[in-house]
């Protein structure tokens, strides 16, 4: 199955089965990077950006969902303030 990836995907795959199958699994970045002939920026790559996106894809939803909450408090607060001037001025 691993014909079927890019080349990307396939390096991917072998680093994880690197740090699967070895002692504790876990593995230096030097054996990383010279055992699968990448650089530093493309282990990075390959380890943190998909967790800064597993995490702030869930950031997001909660600060967008909080910011709609705000708008929402603010324009009924906006309202109860017209209303009650309106019912003042009468």
């Amino acid at each position: 199955m691993r014909e079927y990836l890019d080349s990307k995907s396939q390096k991917k795959v072998v680093l994880l089965e690197k740090i699967f199958y070895a002692e504790n699994h876990t593995s230096t970045q030097e054996e990383l990077l010279n055992d699968l002939n990448i650089t530093y920026p493309t282990l990075f790559a390959f380890i943190l950006y998909p967790l800064f996106i597993f995490l702030l894809g869930p950031a997001i939803v909660l600060l967008s969902s909080y910011a709609l909450y705000l708008v929402f408090k603010t324009m009924r607060a906006r309202k109860q303030l017209v209303d009650s001037n309106e019912k003042f001025s009468q």
